[in-house]
């Protein structure tokens, strides 16, 4: 209980607080949630949520069905000046400050293996949300403009937790 309550306080407050930081310095918050499972005899997902709060980046991958056993991995990091700067400068550069979704159909019946992605994104009260979900195998999505900028920000910020934290690794959503 204590878990979903200080996530339901990070998803509230911490744009809250990138709001009142200095007016010298741009506020950031993003969020970026990537879903990745199968539908199958033995179904399961991971769920990565990865949060950055201005210079505060939150990283937590919980495991579900088959995997469920296994205990949430949590983890904080610093954001230095310089990630913190060409997060924000990618973010503006793909215009990830805008609403729009992407979803593709799953097959009916047999092994499905799928994935959603969410980003939200909000610098200096400019704010964008992303949303794509579809089969692990719709290779037609990745020529989409939407899944490309989406795709950019995580391949931007898994770098930046490699660094901090080498069991952290980046698996594209679409194989």
């Amino acid at each position: 209980m204590k878990k979903i309550l200080v996530l339901t306080l990070l998803i509230f407050v911490a744009p809250l607080i990138a709001a009142g930081q200095d007016k010298g310095k741009d506020a950031l918050y993003v969020q970026l949630m990537l879903i990745m499972g199968e539908r199958s005899r033995d179904s399961h997902s991971t769920v990565t949520t990865i949060t950055v709060a201005d210079n505060l980046v939150l990283y937590e991958k919980i495991y579900r069905g088959r995997f469920g056993n296994r205990p949430p991995d949590r983890k904080e990091f610093k954001l230095t000046e310089t990630d913190k700067a060409n997060l924000i400068k990618l973010i503006k550069d793909h215009n990830l400050l805008r609403t729009e979704q992407l979803e593709r159909e799953e097959k009916p019946s047999g092994v499905r293996r799928y994935f959603a992605l969410t980003v939200n994104a909000d610098v200096n009260g400019s704010k964008g949300v992303l949303q794509l979900k579809g089969p692990r195998d719709a290779t037609d999505i990745k020529d989409k403009k939407l899944y490309k900028d989406a795709l950019s920000l995580l391949e931007k910020i898994y770098p930046i937790l490699g660094k901090a934290d080498r069991t952290i690794v980046y698996q594209p959503p679409i194989d």
